[in-house]
């Protein structure tokens, strides 16, 4: 990674070295290295991981990337130029947490998302889709994520380490999911613009899979090897002295108003705004029905009392983000009496075909036209409308676990979002 917001988040390690150091055979695959499962912070720690992710990054814009108070050994001095780079970005992230509402979304309304997000959006991005101007965001499940081969996932810097030749011959790779985000409006004379930071689980490469004798790396400085034994201890030892931070902005992207969003492709940064324009598409369905729910929770005065200390303008409550309980999967019935399908009793009827079974459908975007009266001449406003998992069919025709619909999707332009490499 190289990045200013992939150097802000790497672990770097330093240990003294061995000789007779062994290459694995045969090569592993990448599953040795993936780290443990996402677990995410309670909705309660919330404010308290705010006001750490904002105190670490006002450390780094003020003294520079190795003052970082991450709980990590830091490498060696990046360039002058880099070293800027990672001062600007880290402001800028300090400047988005002090001023960010906080929302936490479980995993239900992460897995509606997604979903909802599978079919690209065909609307121009609104401004006014956001939940707020600046906000952090985190996800008790993942919405997607990186991957990387073994070799670079391992995070050690090309300007101080030299990974053994062997990982590059590691089959598969490994995950680094994307579990937070925090999102501003850029100043002018960009205001038509957000800027969007995508966080992952700041944990160290698992060693402990290795033989501790394995060469890993080489300090190219000195041509001095390194083995697994002695990065999987110090690995044990920062844990037990210090308290990592959870997560650390990795990736970035920035959102254009008016334009279509970016097409899902190799570009990770596409799919993952596809997928948080999507859920803030959800949470903007303000109806009789929503499709989610959001519950404040107001903090303890201890907290506020503490943001205030630090230097947080923004409010310490938490809105918490769940699916309305009329669309949660396990509380809808595989048949629930009443006639939710569109269809008619003609086999000739094409606009609405005559369905002989009943099958769950959604949730999906409506595009609908929001003035009617000018749509003939063209001059309406369309908006895309959430639509909630439902069922379709005929009351009491046999239920179909899975339907394949083909539809078509109109062309589109390609994006912009771009992940920090």
């Amino acid at each position: 990674m190289t990045s200013a917001a992939a150097t802000l988040a790497g672990v770097r390690f330093m240990h003294p070295a061995t000789d007779g150091l062994t290459i694995p055979d045969p090569i592993p695959d990448a599953s040795i290295f993936q780290p443990a499962p996402w677990v995410a912070p309670s909705s309660e720690q919330l404010p308290f991981l705010r006001r750490r992710l904002h105190d670490h990054y006002t450390t780094i814009a003020a003294e520079g990337a190795q003052q970082g108070r991450t709980g990590q050994v830091a490498r060696a001095a990046p360039a002058e130029s880099e070293d800027r780079e990672v001062r600007r970005y880290a402001r800028d992230e300090a400047g988005r947490l002090k001023n960010a509402s906080l929302t936490w979304v479980d995993h239900e309304a992460i897995e509606m998302a997604v979903t909802y997000s599978s079919t690209p959006s065909t609307e121009p991005a609104r401004p006014d889709r956001m939940p707020s101007m600046t906000g952090f965001m985190l996800f008790e499940s993942c919405i997607g994520g990186a991957l990387y081969d073994a070799a670079r996932a391992q995070d050690l810097p090309g300007s101080g380490w030299t990974p053994a030749p062997w990982l590059h011959d590691v089959s598969g790779y490994v995950e680094a999911p994307i579990v937070a985000i925090s999102w501003s409006r850029l100043p002018p004379p960009h205001e038509d613009r957000v800027q969007l930071s995508f966080y992952t689980p700041n944990r160290p490469p698992q060693w402990d899979g290795l033989p501790p004798d394995t060469f890993v790396a080489q300090w190219a400085a000195t041509k001095t090897c390194y083995s697994a034994g002695y990065f999987a201890d110090h690995v044990r030892t920062v844990s037990a002295r210090m308290s990592p931070m959870p997560v650390l902005a990795t990736f970035t992207a920035t959102l254009q108003f008016g334009e279509l969003l970016p097409e899902p492709d190799a570009n990770h940064c596409a799919g993952w705004v596809q997928t948080v324009y999507g859920l803030w598409q959800l949470l903007d369905h303000k109806v009789k029905k929503p499709l989610t729910h959001t519950d404040v929770i107001a903090a303890p005065r201890s907290v506020t009392r503490g943001d205030v200390r630090a230097g947080i303008t923004a409010t310490s409550a938490v809105n918490i983000v769940r699916v309305h309980p009329r669309f949660r999967t396990e509380d809808l019935p595989p048949d629930d009496g009443e006639d939710n399908a569109d269809h008619d009793t003609s086999d000739n009827s094409r606009r609405s075909p005559h369905y002989r079974h009943r099958y769950w459908r959604g949730p999906y975007r409506a595009n609908m036209c929001m003035n009617t009266w000018g749509h003939s001449e063209g001059n309406c406003e369309h908006k895309e409308v959430p639509v909630g998992r439902h069922l379709r069919g005929p009351v009491g025709a046999p239920f179909r676990e899975r339907v394949t619909e083909l539809r078509g999707s109109p062309a589109r332009n390609s994006g912009t979002g771009q992940p920090r490499p």
